[in-house]
């Protein structure tokens, strides 16, 4: 089902060795370039955590990056920024 709603949004599969997170990259992208649904505050939630993963997830269109697996801590820390984010124009 992820994968045939990426492919609607233009996104690509996990098909041909692309990591998995390209969907969720390809969906984030999406919502940001959606007039209406751009002001959705976006958390990856990925087992990729180098400094690389955590660009490629920012710059897709996460807000913030959470390891899994995450503590409660975490994902409260994560979810709680959500209330101070600026408005994406």
């Amino acid at each position: 089902m992820l994968a045939e709603s990426v492919a609607v949004l233009g996104g690509e599969s996990s098909e041909g060795g692309k990591r998995r997170d390209s969907l969720s990259y390809a969906v984030a992208r999406a919502f940001r370039a959606d007039e209406c649904l751009r002001p959705a505050f976006l958390v990856a939630l990925t087992g990729y955590a180098l400094s690389d993963d955590i660009r490629l997830a920012m710059d897709a269109g996460f807000d913030r990056h959470v390891a899994k697996p995450p503590t409660l801590e975490k994902l409260h820390e994560a979810l709680a920024k959500s209330a101070v984010r600026p408005p994406i124009r």
